[in-house]
């Protein structure tokens, strides 16, 4: 039983993955449709930080909620999670 509950997880770490992927790239999208006013290289900048800040959010609350089902602190949790990710965005 230890097993199936493992892969479940696995799977559920999976599709919350894709499911943060994917609101990435709508959220990059829209602001890229907003901002299309703007030069190109400003744009692409607002649209990808907007874009990673939302992801990044939606991600680590489904992993938080639905994958860890974590009752760790939040405040610690939250600022490791961030850091990790702002260290990838860079």
């Amino acid at each position: 039983m230890e097993n199936k509950n493992k892969f479940g997880q696995f799977l559920l770490f999976g599709l919350t993955s894709v499911i943060a992927s994917a609101v990435d790239y709508l959220v990059f999208t829209g602001c890229s449709f907003l901002t299309k006013g703007l030069s190109n290289q400003l744009s692409v900048t607002i649209s990808n930080v907007a874009a990673k800040i939302i992801g990044v959010s939606v991600n680590y609350v489904m992993k938080r909620k639905l994958v860890f089902k974590s009752d760790a602190d939040l405040v610690k949790s939250s600022i490791q999670f961030f850091a990790l990710a702002f260290g990838i965005l860079i």
